[in-house]
């Protein structure tokens, strides 16, 4: 009988703790109908948007929109409704303020977008769902989702539907986020509580860091055809392999133009803090580098279930699970679209940075850094561009305790279904450094 007493105990006092928070007396801080006649800067203290202040600049009482011409219009009244202007190459967002508490609610009423809500410990997403994981969202009709975060638990609530929960940390102050991905989403009323006393306070200052220990784990400069040895296609109908003219890494779409992604993985395990260097350039005439490094991948390409850090000779952008999370437009300052260049990325921490020929060209840093030994997969992506790449350093910070898995992320149960642990996945061959 103890064992069952136990048990029982356990789950009164679960049942007292979920009671507990359900009863958290929450304080009505900020309600109001959103305008796209407002200044972004209007939403301070409370909100911080991410999108283009459309209804400010144009001045209309109607406004009909959309980005690219093969996109639907979108048509919205300004002064009811703020447009989160997405679209199928920019995310847009509203977010809460760095200086909100832990324990929050927040409620939007929102129309249009995808047709579906995700939800994780970043906050909701309206956009893609391959997988068919998050809720679905009939089209036509408002929407409103209800995020609250007490104690260790964040639940989203959609329209009547049940809630979904996840565990966070008992002291996040992550500043949750609504995204729209790939169609226009309008927002009409938010409502903001917080809990428990709380108030707006000031971020908690990080601890300090211990400065990164870099030791050289992989280094190629494909100066031999075996070079391309330890690394992964993920299709054959892609360009792949060694080019003894350039002697580097060629990848690209192939002649038949049937397939516009081309992944090309390392057969590492590569989790945690790491630094990765490299020299790259575009082989399509006129055409600058246009590129992507997929790190901190847990498995299945498609999903990104972790990160993926993109060059555009434009932009650059950092995505997290698919979703954009930080971006600058920037250009590259060379003559010669074809010219090799070098580029950088450092993960550490729960700091991403981006380098373009030695300068620091964008930084983002997450709470919910991605950090476990699963999180190791690493690939080079390019979009319909033919690419190269030659004289490749990956560093890993020996401060770090997270520890590489001794099997290979880079096989076709893992990068194309996720189900890495379990099946049979061949070890890597020895890299000779």
């Amino acid at each position: 009988m103890r064992p069952l007493l136990a048990l029982l105990l356990c789950l009164a006092a679960a049942i007292s703790l979920i009671a507990a928070d359900d009863e958290v007396k929450w304080e009505l801080i900020d309600e109001r109908a959103f305008s796209g006649q407002k200044r972004i800067t209007d939403y301070h203290p409370y909100y911080v948007i991410q999108a283009d202040e459309i209804g400010v600049i144009d001045g209309s009482t109607s406004i009909r929109w959309h980005h690219y011409q093969d996109e639907p219009i979108i048509e919205y009244s300004p002064q009811q409704e703020y447009l989160l202007n997405s679209s199928r190459v920019f995310d847009r967002w509203i977010r809460l303020a760095k200086q909100t508490p832990h324990t929050v609610k927040w409620q939007i009423e929102f129309f249009g977008g995808e047709a579906a809500l995700l939800f994780d410990e970043d906050g909701v997403t309206i956009g893609r769902d391959p997988d068919h994981e998050g809720t679905a969202l009939a089209a036509g009709k408002a929407h409103t989702v209800t995020i609250e975060r007490f104690g260790k638990r964040l639940r989203a609530t959609v329209d009547q539907d049940e809630p979904r929960s996840i565990e966070v940390k008992e002291d996040s102050r992550t500043p949750l986020r609504f995204t729209a991905q790939v169609k226009p989403v309008l927002l009409r009323k938010t409502r903001l509580w917080f809990g428990k006393g709380e108030k707006l306070a000031p971020p908690p200052e990080k601890p300090a860091q211990t400065p990164p220990k870099w030791e050289k784990v992989f280094c190629e400069d494909f100066t031999k055809p075996e070079s391309v040895e330890l690394f992964k296609v993920s299709h054959d109908a892609n360009v792949f392999g060694w080019n003894k003219d350039a002697a580097a890494l060629e990848m690209g779409p192939g002649a038949d133009g049937q397939r516009d992604d081309t992944f090309v993985m390392l057969r590492r395990s590569l989790p945690g803090d790491l630094r990765m260097s490299f020299r790259a350039r575009s082989t399509l005439k006129g055409q600058p580098a246009f590129f992507g490094v997929f790190a901190g991948v847990k498995g299945k390409l498609s999903k990104c279930d972790g990160y993926f850090i993109e060059w555009n000779y434009w932009q650059v952008q950092i995505k997290k699970r698919g979703k954009r999370v930080a971006g600058e437009e920037v250009g590259y300052k060379t003559k010669d679209a074809n010219e090799w260049m070098s580029f950088c990325l450092e993960k550490v921490g729960s700091t991403i940075t981006m380098y373009t020929e030695g300068a620091k060209v964008l930084s983002f840093d997450d709470e919910n850094m991605e950090r476990d030994s699963a999180h190791d997969l690493l690939s080079f992506y390019s979009w319909r561009v033919p690419m190269q790449f030659d004289d490749l350093v990956i560093e890993r910070n020996t401060n770090d305790t997270v520890a590489p898995r001794a099997d290979d992320p880079a096989v076709p149960q893992n990068y194309e279904s996720g189900e890495r642990d379990g099946a049979k996945t061949p070890t890597a061959p020895d890299a000779d450094f």
